[in-house]
C-alpha cells in the first residue's frame, strides 16, 4: 500500500516537473503580448546573488541587478549590495542591507544618472502550512538618499510589506512561488504609491545553485493613482557558498 501511494505521489511530482514550466512560459507570453507600450513599459532585470551560511544563525551575502527600461532599449538601474541575517526564532528572520545604485533619475523632462544609497532593515516570518506549502510575511524599512553633484539631493523612506507563497516539496526541482508588495511612503502618511505583484518558478540545479523565472508586474503612482505599469521578465541566480 505504501509502495503505491509513493509510486503515486512519484508520479504526480514527475507530471508538476513537466507542466508547471509549460503553465509558467504560457502566462509569461500572454501577459506580454497583452502589453500596450503607448500606455504600459517593458522591461528585463537580471540579477545575481551570492549567499553564505556562517552558522545555525548568522548568514551573509551580495547581490548584484541590471535593469531595463523603455521596452529594453536603455538601462534604468545598475546596482550592488551586501547584506546580513540572523536567524532568531526558527521561524523569525532579521536582516539588514546596504545598496549602492546608479539610477536613470528623470529632471523636467531630462534624463540623467544619479547615484543613490538604499540602506534596509527587515523581519520576516515564515509559516510551513503543509509539505507542499510554504507562507511568508517580510516588513522591510528602506531609506533612499539621492546624491546629485557631490551633495545629498533628497531621501525618502518606506515601509513594504511582501506576502509571499511558495509551493513545492523539497524533492522537487521546480518551485512555482507568488508575491505581493505594497510600497508605503512613510513622508506622506503611509501612502501606498506602489504595488508589486510577481509569480514565477524556482529551479534547483543542486544544493548550491538556484535559478528563478518570473514575471512582474509593478505599478507605481502617477497622478494620484497606481496608473503607471512596468511588465518585467525577470531572472535571478543564486548561488550558496
Amino acid at each position: 500500500m505504501r509502495n503505491c501511494v509513493y509510486r503515486r505521489s512519484f508520479k504526480i511530482r514527475k507530471r508538476m516537473n513537466l507542466y508547471i514550466p509549460a503553465f509558467f512560459f504560457t502566462f509569461i507570453f500572454i501577459s506580454y503580448a497583452k502589453a500596450q507600450p503607448r500606455d504600459n513599459d517593458f522591461g528585463i532585470w537580471l540579477c545575481a546573488n551570492i549567499e553564505k551560511k556562517i552558522d545555525d544563525k548568522w548568514s551573509v551575502g551580495s547581490s548584484t541587478e541590471l535593469h531595463t527600461m523603455n521596452n529594453t532599449r536603455s538601462i534604468d538601474r545598475w546596482q550592488a549590495g551586501i547584506n546580513g541575517s540572523r536567524k532568531i526564532l526558527s521561524t523569525f528572520k532579521l536582516d539588514a542591507g546596504y545598496e549602492i545604485q546608479l539610477k536613470n533619475h528623470n529632471v523636467k523632462g531630462l534624463s540623467e544618472k544619479v547615484v543613490r544609497h538604499r540602506i534596509t532593515s527587515d523581519i520576516t516570518k515564515r509559516w510551513r502550512i503543509s509539505h507542499f506549502l510554504k507562507l511568508s510575511l517580510r516588513e522591510r524599512y528602506q531609506s533612499h538618499m539621492v546624491a546629485k553633484n557631490g551633495t545629498d539631493a533628497s531621501d525618502n523612506h518606506h515601509l513594504r510589506s511582501r506576502f509571499k507563497a511558495e509551493m513545492g516539496e523539497q524533492e522537487m526541482r521546480w518551485r512555482p512561488f507568488v508575491s505581493v508588495e505594497v510600497y508605503n511612503d512613510m513622508e506622506e502618511q503611509f501612502t501606498v504609491d506602489e504595488l508589486r505583484a510577481t509569480t514565477g518558478v524556482g529551479l534547483k540545479i543542486n544544493r548550491q545553485q538556484i535559478v528563478n523565472i518570473g514575471y512582474l508586474l509593478d505599478l507605481k503612482e502617477s497622478g494620484g493613482c497606481l496608473d503607471k505599469a512596468t511588465h518585467v521578465f525577470i531572472t535571478r541566480y543564486i548561488i550558496k557558498i
